[in-house]
């Protein structure tokens, strides 16, 4: 009996979890306060600053109590410190300030018109993924992977993360993509500040669909933006379904020959290498979750190869397999053409 509690108590527990692979963080948005006419006078004392004492002005900003008018100068005042020639460890911290900035206003830009800061308009531009708009947005820094062996690893870039996503609509190049959905990976950056109405003043931020590497420059030195293909390969694998017909596709491969395909994970490109990943007997492509993860979060690898995953019933004879995806290759080949 004992046990067979211990047992109940475990499949209780399990039962609980609500995600596989993922933690998600219930961060709240940061209570913005009113944003003042000394937020000029600021401005004007940042724009003061010569290239020897921007660096220690800025790090003067960072140890203060946080507030959304310094989140705006010190945004400011990383761009500023960003534009000059810096060593390694001054570009990381730099970097941090501009991140460590930016993040708390966007996590605010994120949340519903009715909880929107009265004291700070935050103009959020979204640029659509193939003509069509995204509609559901996490934040990268609230997703975490339960596999210790899929943890993100520190990246210097500028920008913070998203993860965009939308219904698949079955269309188009949809078609090649997991019918889950499509995940994308999104960055946000500033795009302007607007303080001719010092009641409330106007931060627009644009939200990036990444395809590639980019970089942004301030003065004559350049930075990476983030390009995180990582987190959306995780949400996507949380949201897969594929795993549910590995049993089905064993032992009852017509219920599941629909599905047969070759799926992209990421924005069609032609500048990658593909690497395409099939699975064995009585499996999945989710069994490649692990590398598929590490290539995506190595920038290096990210920006030379794409992940094309190949699902296929396993019951059937490898030559009919063989066959049904060389002719979805073939019609994938064509599509990229076009």
């Amino acid at each position: 009996m004992r046990y067979l509690a211990i047992l109940v108590i475990l499949l209780h527990l399990a039962g609980c979890s609500n995600t596989r692979f993922i933690k998600l963080e219930q961060t709240a948005a940061p209570a913005l306060d009113p944003v003042t006419s000394l937020l000029a006078y600021r401005f004007i004392s940042l724009q003061q600053q010569d290239a020897a004492s921007i660096a220690g002005y800025c790090q003067a900003l960072r140890d203060q109590s946080p507030s959304s008018q310094l989140y705006l100068l010190q945004l400011a005042c990383a761009e500023r410190w960003l534009a000059q020639p810096l060593s390694n460890s001054e570009r990381q911290a730099a970097i941090a300030l501009y991140n460590a900035a930016l993040l708390p206003l966007v996590r605010a830009a994120l949340q519903p018109a009715a909880q929107q800061p009265a004291y700070l308009a935050l103009q959020l531009e979204v640029l659509s993924d193939d003509g069509l708009p995204l509609t559901h947005f996490t934040l990268a820094a609230d997703v975490q992977a339960k596999d210790p062996l899929m943890q993100a690893p520190a990246v210097q870039a500028l920008g913070i993360s998203l993860v965009g996503q939308r219904p698949n609509t079955g269309q188009g190049r949809d078609r090649w993509y997991p019918p889950e959905g499509i995940f994308r990976a999104v960055t946000v950056l500033p795009a302007g500040f607007d303080f001719r109405n010092p009641v409330q003043p106007v931060l627009r931020l644009q939200a990036r669909v990444m395809t590639q590497a980019e970089e942004l420059q301030f003065g004559e030195q350049r930075y990476p933006v983030h390009y995180d293909l990582a987190t959306p390969y995780l949400l996507l694998a949380e949201a897969a379904q594929v795993d549910r017909f590995e049993l089905t596709g064993l032992l009852r491969a017509a219920e599941v020959e629909s599905k047969l395909g070759i799926y992209v994970i990421e924005p069609l490109v032609t500048d990658k290498i593909p690497i395409l990943m099939i699975h064995g007997l009585y499996s999945s492509p989710l069994i490649w979750r692990r590398l598929s993860w590490a290539i995506y979060a190595d920038p290096q690898l990210a920006k030379r190869y794409q992940i094309w995953h190949a699902f296929y019933p396993t019951g059937p004879p490898p030559f009919l397999t063989r066959c049904g995806c060389a002719v979805s290759w073939s019609s994938y080949g064509q599509s990229c053409t076009t």
